[in-house]
């Protein structure tokens, strides 16, 4: 507990209610002595000695503010002691032409002591006259033995849950991790997750997909081909996908009408054994064999889907791509989710999907129909982290401020400092702390925080890459496949989508956080390389 004795000439009644003001002020007792008051005052236990605060290397402040009236004489001189020690010594009043006056000096470390500090101020032994005081603050600044810990506590929990040296994409993940243990924990991660996938589909038999009427709201739709990778062999990805995307897709009940659908592509369906193993749970329908379900297509394009020879993969890959989205549209639905065999989904995703289509309805002109060609519901997190686009930048600004502003809110419920120096201080050093936290976590692990709610997710401007799940406005589909089928030949699929838009002026979003998660490090594309393993390390429970 902090103590301090003040002694001065001033009327009581003016002196204690100007003292009162201070919350951490309490008065113990008074005695007057002739016209001169003494008063015993101790600041509350949540301020702390001068010992434990120096050693957080902060400084500890006396402010002193003299308030008079222009026009009155005020003359005198004030010393100021701690612990008896001088610091303050011959303080001038106010003079006639002054109606304020004030002083902020810090305590020398040396004068502290544990236990009870004293702080006393009287007239000078030099003063030439009497000093009136209309006004008297005394404000020590301090922070207490409990409230301080607790918060580096805090922010330090605050950092290990966002990052450790597990953390991909975190600054030191790498110093951490040689590249061959980081190929080998994913494959490990891969191996975990495909057990999980298989020991899921061996119940789906027993658990009915949900039986839509008429139109359905939304279509669900896996895309997928064989691949004769050896390595992809092993992965075991459309089961990884169709199990998650099942999960996900029977305990939604948001979307209460709406269809799940398998989309092969391979040129040998029959060859196919994963996803003939799954025809008889989910509806399966084929480019190059027949199908499970009632689909049509535009005529016109029966040669090209028919088509088995293509100078490239990324030629089939954007037909093929139209297709699945076509025999899906001619189910009428009004939504058409598209899923590359290799993008496993939050649990949620639905969820968030149908919370960002209300913000939107919201948001449109008209309350019939978003205007929106499709919303990404992935982007590679390689190229989530901070740069120096605008976006990315103002993104660092406003955190360091959160964190300037809580350290300030800090300081003001445990101190009551009036300083506005001090309170800069802790701004400043609240934003030069959150700014590092987040640089070394990685925006990509700072997202992490904006999954926990529906209401932090948001919608940004749809780039250019990629394709691994997509949510389609059924309204523009076939303008979307029309501009697909004259640019096939030109333009790989993501950058064929993202033209039609730019062309079109027809608005296109992402989402973020992603809500799919990609799995796909060999890709069905080339059968010689693979993909940065650090990109698929993720925890997908």
């Amino acid at each position: 507990m902090l103590n301090i004795q003040l002694s001065f000439r001033l009327s009581k009644k003016q002196l204690i209610m100007n003292l009162q003001k201070l919350k951490l002020i309490h008065v113990k007792g008074v005695s007057t002595n002739r016209d001169m008051i003494r008063l015993q005052i101790n600041i509350d236990e949540r301020t702390t000695h001068c010992a434990s605060y120096y050693r957080f290397g902060l400084l500890q402040e006396i402010h002193l503010g003299l308030n008079g009236c222009t026009g009155q004489h005020y003359h005198g001189l004030i010393d100021i002691l701690v612990n008896n020690i001088p610091v303050l010594t011959d303080f001038a009043g106010l003079s006639n032409d002054m109606a304020f006056r004030e002083q902020s000096f810090t305590i020398p470390k040396h004068i502290c002591v544990h236990g009870e500090n004293k702080v006393k101020v009287q007239l000078s032994n030099n003063s030439p006259g009497i000093f009136w005081l209309s006004d008297a603050r005394i404000t020590v600044i301090v922070i207490d033995d409990q409230i301080f810990p607790q918060y580096l506590i805090w922010i330090r929990q605050l950092v290990l849950k966002l990052w450790n040296r597990n953390k991909p994409f975190s600054m030191v993940f790498t110093l951490f991790h040689g590249e061959d243990s980081i190929q080998t924990w994913a494959n490990t991660l891969n191996n975990q997750r495909l057990a999980k996938a298989k020991q899921y589909l061996a119940t789906i038999n027993e658990t009915s997909l949900p039986e839509f009427i008429g139109e359905p709201e939304l279509a669900v739709v896996i895309v997928t081909i064989n691949r004769t990778n050896q390595e992809y062999d092993k992965s075991g990805y459309i089961l990884q996908t169709v199990a998650a995307t099942h999960k996900m897709f029977v305990q939604d009940k948001i979307f209460p009408n709406k269809i799940m659908i398998i989309c092969n592509v391979d040129v040998f369906p029959q060859n196919y054994t994963e996803v003939v193993k799954l025809k008889s749970s989910i509806p399966v329908i084929q480019r190059y064999g027949l199908s499970s379900l009632p689909i049509t297509y535009d005529f016109e394009r029966r040669f090209l889907y028919g088509t088995k020879i293509y100078p490239n993969n990324y030629y089939k890959e954007t037909v093929d791509y139209m297709f699945c989205l076509e025999t899906a549209h001619s189910l009428r639905p009004k939504y058409v989710l598209m899923i590359e065999d290799d993008s496993m989904p939050r649990s949620n995703a639905l969820e968030i999907i149908h919370h960002k289509l209300q913000y939107l309805k919201r948001k449109s002109i008209s309350t019939l129909q978003e205007e929106f060609a499709y919303i990404k519901l992935f982007y590679p997190p390689k190229w989530q982290g901070y740069g120096f686009e605008l976006t990315r930048l103002s993104e660092i600004i406003c955190i360091g401020c959160i964190g300037g502003s809580t350290l300030v809110a800090i300081n003001l419920m445990t101190c009551k400092s009036r300083s506005n120096f001090i309170r800069d201080a802790y701004f400043l050093y609240g934003v030069w702390l959150f700014v590092l936290v987040v640089l070394t976590i990685g925006r990509q692990n700072v997202m992490e925080f904006f999954s926990s709610s529906k209401h932090f997710y948001t919608l940004r401007p749809s780039p250019g890459c990629c394709t691994p799940a997509m949510l389609f406005s059924s309204q523009f589909i076939p303008e979307v496949i029309n501009f697909l089928e004259s640019n096939y030949k030109d333009l790989h699929t993501d950058l064929a989508l993202h033209t039609f838009i730019k062309q079109s002026g027809i608005p296109a979003y992402q989402i973020e956080p992603n809500l799919f998660n990609h799995i796909g490090m060999y890709t069905s594309l080339s059968s010689n390389t693979h993909k940065s393993a650090e990109e698929f390390i993720f925890d997908d429970s």
